[in-house]
Parts: C-alpha cells; sequence; structure tokens
C-alpha cells in the first residue's frame, strides 16, 4: 500500500457530510482482497466487517464544506457552511462545485483597495462562488442543494510532511486502512469492524447509530488532533512528527488508554499524551456511551492547520499510529484466545 497515494485517493473522494455513500466503491475496491462484507447502513456509515464483535475501529469518512442556498442573478453561488470551515482562509480560494458534473470554482473576494476589511473574517454565509459562468449557464449546472468541497490537491512540503485539504480525516482513514493491510498479511484479521463514520463534522450523527445491530468489546477511534504551532499553547497540542496522540479523557476509558502507553514504550514508538478534561470533540463522545457503551479509546494523529486548505501531517506519525493500533490488536486477539 504506496501511502501518500492513498491519501491522495482519499482526500479527492467527494464525500461531502451527508453524502459519504459516493465514497463506497473506494472502500469495496480497497477491501476487496480481503472481503466482500462492505457496505453502507441505513445512516450511510461504510462497514467492512471481519467475524463476529471484537474490536470497532472507526475513522470518520466525511468532509466539511458548502451546501449551495441559490444562484444569484450574476451567476455567482449562494452557499451555507457545512461543518466548522475556517472562514479566515476562504477569500479567493478554489473549489470543486459537485453540480452535474464537478466544476471549477473560486471564492469571489473584495480588492483592499475598494474598502474592503481586511482584519476580519468574511461570515461563511456572506461568501459568493464564481465559476465563471452566466447566470443561465450557472443554473443548468447547479442546483440548491449541490455541495462544494476545497479543490482537492495533495503535495508534499518537505520529505515526508504533506499538505492537503480533508487530511482531516483522511489521515484516520488511512490509518484504518493501513491496520486492514497489516492484520491481512499477518493473517489476524478477524473479530474487528471497520467503520468509516458518516457525518462527525455536522456533530457526530453517524457515530451515535454505527453501533447499532453489533455488540463489541472494544471501540477505538483514530482521528487528527492539533500541533503545535504558532499561537498555540505547548499543552493543548503535541508535537507534529512526534507518533500518536493517545487520548486521556472522561469520555475515554483509562485502563485502555494506559495499555496503550504501555505498549508504544515497549515498541520504542513515539507518542505523546492528549489530555482533555471533558469531551474529545471526536467520534468518541458519542460512541463510548451508545447502545450500552463498551471501553473506547482514542489515537490521533497530530495536524497543522486543521480545517484549512492547508492541513498538514507526517507520513511518519500516520505509519506510526497503525503500527501501534496493530499491535494492540493482536495483542487484544491473543488475549481473547487465551481465554
Amino acid at each position: 500500500m504506496n501511502l501518500f497515494e492513498t491519501i491522495r485517493e482519499l482526500v479527492a473522494l467527494p464525500g461531502a457530510s451527508g453524502l459519504e455513500e459516493t465514497c463506497l466503491p473506494f472502500y469495496q475496491e480497497f477491501f476487496a482482497p480481503y472481503t466482500e462484507k462492505v457496505f453502507a447502513d441505513g445512516f450511510g456509515n461504510i462497514k467492512a466487517v471481519f467475524g463476529e464483535g471484537g474490536i470497532f475501529l472507526d475513522a470518520h469518512t466525511d468532509k466539511l464544506g458548502f451546501i449551495v442556498t441559490q444562484i444569484d442573478d450574476q451567476g455567482f453561488l449562494h452557499a451555507a457552511p457545512v461543518g466548522s470551515v475556517d472562514t479566515r482562509v476562504l477569500p479567493a480560494a478554489d473549489f470543486t462545485v459537485y453540480g452535474k458534473k464537478p466544476l471549477y470554482a473560486v471564492a469571489a473576494s473584495t480588492p483592499p483597495h475598494l474598502g474592503a476589511n481586511d482584519k476580519k473574517a468574511p461570515k461563511a454565509e456572506d461568501l459568493l462562488f464564481d465559476l465563471g459562468l452566466s447566470a443561465k449557464e450557472a443554473r443548468e449546472m447547479v442546483s440548491p442543494g449541490d455541495r462544494i468541497l476545497f479543490r482537492a490537491s495533495t503535495e508534499r512540503l518537505h520529505e515526508n510532511l504533506i499538505v492537503s485539504p480533508y487530511l482531516d480525516n483522511s489521515a484516520g482513514v488511512a490509518v484504518c486502512l493501513l491496520v486492514a493491510a497489516k492484520l491481512h498479511a499477518c493473517g489476524k484479521l478477524k473479530n474487528i469492524t471497520f467503520c468509516f463514520s458518516a457525518q462527525e463534522e455536522v456533530g457526530l450523527r453517524g457515530a451515535s447509530a454505527a453501533l447499532y445491530g453489533g455488540s463489541y468489546s472494544e471501540l477505538i477511534v483514530t482521528d487528527v488532533g492539533f500541533a503545535r504551532a504558532p499561537g498555540i499553547r505547548p499543552e493543548k497540542a503535541a508535537k507534529r512528527s512526534g507518533g500518536p496522540m493517545i487520548g486521556f479523557s472522561p469520555v475515554l476509558t483509562k485502563e485502555n488508554s494506559r495499555q496503550l502507553v504501555a505498549l508504544a514504550e515497549k515498541m520504542d514508538l513515539p507518542f505523546s499524551y492528549d489530555i482533555m478534561g471533558g469531551k474529545t470533540g471526536t467520534n468518541a463522545d458519542v460512541l463510548g456511551s451508545a447502545f450500552g457503551g463498551a471501553p473506547i479509546s482514542l489515537v490521533s494523529i497530530p495536524i497543522t492547520n486543521m480545517h484549512t486548505p492547508n492541513e498538514t501531517v507526517d507520513l511518519h506519525d500516520i505509519d506510526d499510529t497503525a503500527n501501534l493500533l496493530t499491535e494492540y490488536i493482536i495483542e487484544k486477539g491473543n488475549r481473547n484466545e487465551a481465554h
């Protein structure tokens, strides 16, 4: 599995929140050598199932963006935000509009020469999207309800550092795919469900229904977490290129977090503690108490520039996270078989 190319594919998927089923063919193709049991449930969560029960490994697959609300008489698209988009970076950014076919668009921007207030970020709902089309042409190609995403582009910033929109959560999804490949390679791909959950960016909605119809011994969520950057207090973030972030929070199972720390130390993997005083802001907040609950842990990949077109992660952090979770799942499986 070529990690960089796989992430390129994940970033390019048109899986806006609420339309995750458009990603299903990718997951069916990826898991075809391993299993044919890949499907989207009634909520849009995509699952690859191996055996019964066991571990449930989740990474949300949806992308934040915009939904078209109207096309005005000049051909500009008006839209509402879907998820928490960082509006500071929107003016003059480029996008893909998923109308009758994918269309290139830019965000209209008022030059500062004409009195634009460059000290304030625009409100997302005030943004206009320019297709370069007349109103008639735009209305023939785009309808209210169509989605707008940042234009997909994945590049190497330096060596193993990559830059792209939607590394939140293509990085977490890539961890799950690596775990599946690594478990398959050593004959341990059993009693595990991979869930690529829907609508995380609009309120963790997919995770609230993801466990329906199953019973699991343990839940693991993999997502991205804040990496240190200018303006961020060091205690609020981890070191990028510093390995996986192991979560500790009242909503997480302390014993499982401790086991992950002990295993990382045993494997001599770099890692950091991700300490949260309450909710984690991830699917772990709802999965741990859904349908009776189960022990739950959170392992994250440090990321900078979150919710912008220039999210940045280290490929080594993704691989180290996958190695940690693979070994953790193998140890849990061996322990269960011994009993």
